[in-house]
């Protein structure tokens, strides 16, 4: 069997993308967004996969190089600063002069760290409060020629956040301030206010967000809970944002191979008859559970109300509530049976199977013993090392929980095929998960298979994540639905 090899360990600027050039230029240039003077501000929208780390890194070196910028300041997921920073930088010729420090352990051995030499210093995003105090025992022009990046940006999207109300005193300081993100404004227009605040510095859309949103917004209750853009000012603020947001869409992008994923690559199982009396018990209890909420549903709630349901689902049921695990009754082993099945089907292919439940992973563990995981007990070594192994083909099966596979990650150089033993219900876990194989490197068509239950008559709860995932039904909806089945 032929295996995809990893990528060369050592790549040249030349090889940097078309779309990572573009990047690069955008964030040495900054932008213009009044009379007065150059932006200091840059946001870079890339999709997944479009290589934000390395071109900002390279945009940095060329600033570095030019005696513009003296060091970098990265805030991100503490996973993404503690490995994929230091990792991109051992990828590139060009960039091998950085040093590149993760700031992390106790509150003395990052400040030890911010005082050592180093040209890029990572912190993670749950230390932003504390680097913003260990900031303001600095005098503001230590950070003249410092670049501010935000990587994913769109963590800043609450205008009333915590961490951008502590960062808002010490943005001015820094030479520029670059974001990061795939998703600028994923839940609509005021999100933008709070990131487009965070590179400006308040100077593009002012300091309060009360005062903006009134401005370009009106209320659709009593309240005041809600509001809509008003239409003659949507216009100015998709301006007013592509003056500090460069962005790389889809189809600058190099063409990927084919992704295979849609009801039509569905691997239908059905429920056991002896199952099926106990599953709508069940789903009345369910029901009754969420009515006492006056028709209310969160979508936390939802899961958490399901959660005997998916368990059964997955053929167990744990004693005990949700999260209080005292002990496991098994039930059925359909989903296991055909899962089975699916990786001999495969031919040798490498296999990566996404899990739910810790009881998943258990039947994995015991279906394929020394089976590697990313998810629940796993360090930043280990989860390091699993994925240096999956891209180096050392693993014809290995499993992954959705949750564990976020920014950062790179796994398509390994395999394609992705068998979903376990369903989760958020589209964004999933579709973070398929952007780890189907992005730039991956050679191969990727095959995303789900192994959904179903029962005649019924609505499983298979079947209502993959419908909120696919065809992002809301939570509301799904109540509805789940009435009507009962």
């Amino acid at each position: 069997m032929t295996r995809l090899s990893a990528p060369k360990l050592m790549r040249a600027k030349t090889d940097l993308r078309s779309a990572q050039q573009r990047t690069v230029t955008a964030l040495y240039e900054g932008v213009w967004f009044d009379q007065s003077g150059p932006g200091t501000g840059t946001g870079a929208v890339l999709p997944m996969g479009g290589g934000k780390t390395a071109a900002s890194l390279t945009a940095f070196e060329e600033l570095q190089r030019d005696g513009i910028a003296r060091d970098m300041f990265v805030l991100a997921p503490k996973r993404v600063a503690q490995l994929v920073w230091r990792a991109e930088v051992k990828q590139w010729a060009h960039l091998q002069r950085l040093k590149v420090v993760f700031v992390g352990g106790s509150a003395v051995q990052r400040a030890q760290l911010l005082r050592e030499p180093a040209d890029v210093y990572c912190i993670g995003i749950d230390n932003a409060k504390w680097f913003v105090d260990w900031a303001k025992t600095q005098k503001p022009a230590r950070f003249s020629r410092s670049v501010f990046c935000v990587d994913e940006l769109s963590r800043f999207k609450n205008p009333r956040g915590k961490r951008l109300r502590a960062l808002a005193p010490i943005i001015p300081w820094f030479l520029s301030r670059w974001g990061l993100t795939g998703t600028p404004r994923p839940n609509g227009f005021e999100d933008l206010f709070g990131q487009v605040k965070l590179l400006t510095a308040g100077h593009l859309w002012g300091n309060s967000f009360d005062k903006w949103r009134q401005a370009n917004f009106y209320p659709l209750d009593y309240n005041a809970y809600k509001w809509a853009i008003l239409p003659e000012r949507q216009r100015q603020i998709i301006d007013d944002a592509n003056r500090v947001m460069f962005t790389i869409g889809p189809d600058d992008m190099p063409d990927l191979p084919a992704l295979n994923d849609g009801p039509e690559f569905i691997e239908w199982v059905d429920m056991p008859e002896e199952i099926v009396e106990r599953y709508k018990l069940m789903m009345k209890e369910l029901v009754n559970f969420l009515k006492q909420r006056d028709g209310v549903v969160a979508a936390a709630n939802l899961a958490v109300a399901s959660g005997k349901l998916c368990q059964l689902v997955q053929g167990f049921l744990y004693d005990g509530l949700e999260g209080k695990h005292r002990g496991i009754e098994r039930y059925h082993d359909v989903k296991m049976e055909r899962l089975l099945e699916m990786i001999e089907e495969a031919g040798g292919e490498p296999v990566m199977v996404a899990y739910e439940f810790q009881a998943d992973l258990d039947s994995l563990k015991e279906n394929f013993p020394g089976i590697r995981w990313l998810g629940a007990g796993v360090n930043d070594r280990q989860a390091e090392e699993f994925e240096r192994a999956w891209n180096d083909g050392r693993l014809d099966v290995a499993a992954v929980h959705p949750a564990s596979a976020g920014h950062g990650l790179n796994l398509q150089f390994g395999g394609a095929q992705l068998f979903h033993y376990g369903f989760n219900w958020s589209a964004e876990l999933y579709d973070q998960l398929l952007k780890r194989f189907h992005r730039p490197g991956q050679h191969r068509p990727v095959w995303s298979r789900p192994i959904l239950m179903r029962a005649p008559g019924l609505l499983t709860t298979d079947e209502m994540k993959y419908q909120r995932v696919h065809d992002k039904m809301a939570d509301q909806e799904l109540f509805r639905r789940l009435l009507k089945e009962v």
